[in-house]
């Protein structure tokens, strides 16, 4: 090859190569993906939390006493007019254990004692339904023979809620309902106390309806009420019905009536076929 074409070879490299230089810085830079961060998923609020209280060990070889039985039990709820009890195992000093216990948020209330083992607070006033609270016993309470309890006493309850209609059937505004079908109503609480079906003569009918349905009502249950009409229901009628409004929940068990209880009421409409 002559030294002409090897200059001209020579030249058309470096044309190619600032080319491509050029051809490259003109390219967009490559796009990098980068997540985009997520703002967190807001968490409930974690139930209040009991402050650990300081314990003291007791001396060796001391019977320290226990709690035996509390009220409400685990599991229950307490009328907004109870009281809360502490039944201990042996006779304690009265004024060691009143000092000792509280409850959370505070209520103004009274202490009685009924004999040496059973401490009762009585609330000055029926306490919020549907309402949290703690009971603490701290390590002062002591035996009347001197005997700390072995560690602070805690426990959370509920104050029982409203009287309401829980679950209807057919459901609020059915369609389609068969002719023959029974209306059940299911409360969230005892409505009537527990008895047999020969026994319901004075138990509260709470269904009413427009038009009128006739039929008979009975309790399943002390919380389900089924009506049965005493003839299939009319074709194309739309039915309304109506749960009582004065309707109560049942008695506590060897308590008065409570009058703290809100009125139940509630319409329920139903389309028949």
């Amino acid at each position: 090859m002559s030294r002409r074409n090897l200059r001209i070879a020579a030249a058309a490299v470096v044309v190619l190569v600032v080319g491509a230089v050029l051809v490259l810085r003109g390219r967009p830079a490559p796009i990098v993906e980068r997540p985009t961060p997520q703002q967190a998923s807001p968490q409930p609020s974690p139930a209040p939390t009991r402050v650990p209280l300081p314990y003291t060990p007791v001396p060796e070889g001391t019977l320290a006493p226990i709690v035996v039985q509390r009220t409400p039990a685990r599991g229950e709820e307490l009328a907004p007019g109870g009281a809360v009890e502490l039944v201990f195992d042996r006779p304690m000093d009265h004024a060691a254990v009143e000092a000792a216990f509280s409850l959370a948020p505070a209520v103004p209330g009274r202490i009685e004692w009924s004999g040496a083992r059973t401490l009762r607070f009585k609330p000055a006033q029926p306490l919020p339904r549907a309402a949290l609270y703690d009971v603490t016993l701290s390590q002062a309470a002591k035996a009347a023979d001197g005997a700390p309890i072995d560690g602070a006493f805690q426990f959370r309850f509920a104050t029982a809620g409203y009287l309401e209609v829980g679950q209807v059937i057919p459901a609020d505004g059915a369609q389609d309902v068969q002719a023959g079908s029974t209306i059940t109503v299911l409360f969230n609480r005892p409505v009537v106390p527990l008895t047999v079906v020969e026994q319901q003569g004075n138990a509260p009918q709470p269904l009413s309806f427009e038009p009128a349905i006739d039929g008979r009502g009975e309790w399943l249950n002390t919380a389900i009420y089924v009506f049965h009409p005493a003839a299939p229901l009319a074709g194309g009628t739309t039915y309304s019905g109506r749960v009582a409004g004065g309707l109560r929940r049942r008695p506590a068990d060897g308590g008065g009536p409570t009058g703290a209880d809100r009125a139940c009421g509630q319409t329920l409409q139903h389309a028949a076929p």
